[in-house]
């Protein structure tokens, strides 16, 4: 009996075995048909957010490689206006070796543009204008760029009112991305003069570029100031040969962008004098400098959800934005968020740090849906853990290069700001 026991249950073990062999591997066909909560045996919950708008003063814009240039005029966040500061600089610590014979017949400044950025309306038949009616001026500056200064979105510096190198108005095709500008004669003397790159620079002290600032079409232009193509360049010649000499700006060089802003017809027109506003109806954040978004978890909720659920793991934590009539040409592409600590610090959500996971719900809006959507699973744990939320801020991506600004639904609309959780203990 015991020799029949045992071979009954070896050949149970074998027919066990040879089914396992055969079995196909696991597919994940279907996974993501599944409910998040199921995948965890987890609890759905959702919690509310207040936030906050309020003035961004202190975007540093030193020596990035997008300068903004032109005019914005946006229903909800009043006009911006964009100006470059950037020095002139030798192409080589060896100066420019130029016969004395030389004389300077021409110069001119070329830039490479990324984007253009419009506020126009399309024409009654849908179309936007072939051209855009652009008013371009560029003057000396008074005083040079310090290498060692951070220059922040509300810097100016002062110019020279008289030595204006450039002051024309011209038709600039719609579809172009980039242009060359003639430089008014009064900067050859600058341009030809013998000097160590230091010396050169001191005396010529750099430029400033601004484009649109009004009466003009609402464009802006952001300007690609790492390509080769953006620069300056001076025409020497004499009795045998004409030669070109490219001056830096922008790449190689200290530079930056300021902003300046007029909400007085904006729905935010207290923006810059309130150290925030709470607005119920709608959040309107702005790059170049405007506004960002505050927010922390309903108060209530995060004080019953930590005591209650003391070791509660995230799985799955999305945070949706909601926006009513958007007009997608017009708006922001993406969000960011980030943490903020006991500090002030602030740095990039944790998530962001895992592209794979954070693919498809990092910050881009969803046309389909109408919301931006972030993945927060790991900040809204961390939050938890520490017992403690300092706030979360929400700003657009690229603010130093982009025109656009969004509006997101308030906590007065039926579609609110909200995180929408799944946990389990």
């Amino acid at each position: 009996m015991k020799t029949i026991r045992l071979f009954v249950v070896l050949s149970l073990i074998v027919t066990t075995l040879t089914i396992s062999s055969c079995n196909e591997k696991e597919s994940d066909v279907g996974l993501g048909l599944e409910d998040p909560s199921t995948l965890y045996d987890g609890i759905c919950d959702t919690v509310y957010l207040t936030p906050y708008i309020f003035f961004d003063d202190s975007l540093a814009t030193s020596g990035y490689r997008i300068g903004l240039l032109g005019r914005t005029e946006d229903p909800y966040c009043g006009t911006t206006c964009a100006k470059f500061y950037t020095q002139v600089a030798l192409p080589s610590a060896g100066g420019i070796n130029v016969n004395s014979s030389a004389e300077v017949i021409s110069a001119s400044l070329s830039l490479k543009l990324d984007d253009v950025f419009t506020y126009i309306r399309p024409r009654p038949n849908g179309r936007r204008p072939y051209a855009y009616n652009l008013h371009i001026k560029v003057h000396q500056l008074a005083e040079a760029l310090n290498d060692s200064t951070i220059y922040y979105a509300s810097n100016t510096t002062p110019i020279n009112t008289s030595n204006c190198f450039v002051d024309t108005t011209i038709m600039f095709p719609a579809d172009s991305r980039s242009m060359t500008i003639p430089l008014r004669s009064n900067i050859y003397g600058f341009l030809r003069t013998s000097a160590t790159n230091e010396e050169f620079v001191a005396n010529m002290k750099g430029i400033c570029i601004e484009i649109n600032e009004s009466d003009y079409d609402p464009v802006m232009l952001a300007v690609n100031l790492d390509a080769v193509d953006t620069k300056l360049t001076v025409k020497c010649a004499d009795s045998t040969d004409t030669v070109a000499y490219d001056f830096l700006i922008g790449y190689g060089t200290t530079h930056y962008s300021s902003f300046s802003h007029d909400y007085s017809t904006s729905a935010i027109p207290t923006i810059q004098t309130a150290d925030s506003l709470d607005y119920s109806d709608y959040l309107y954040l702005q790059p170049m400098g405007g506004t960002r978004v505050k927010f922390y978890l309903d108060t209530a909720w995060f004080s019953n959800f930590c005591s209650k659920h003391p070791t509660a793991v995230i799985h799955y934590a999305e945070l949706k934005l909601p926006v009513t009539d958007p007009d997608t040409s017009k708006m922001a592409s993406r969000l960011q968020a980030f943490h903020i600590s006991s500090t002030g610090f602030h740095s990039l959500v944790l998530d962001a740090s895992d592209p794979i996971r954070y693919s498809g719900f990092d910050g881009y809006y969803d046309a389909g849906r109408k919301f931006y959507r972030l993945l927060l699973t790991r900040h809204l744990q961390n939050l938890l853990r520490d017992r403690h939320d300092y706030g979360t801020l929400l700003t657009i991506e690229s603010r130093r290069s982009s025109a656009y600004s969004c509006r997101i639904n308030g906590n007065a609309q039926a579609e609110r700001p909200r995180i929408e959780i799944v946990y389990s203990e």
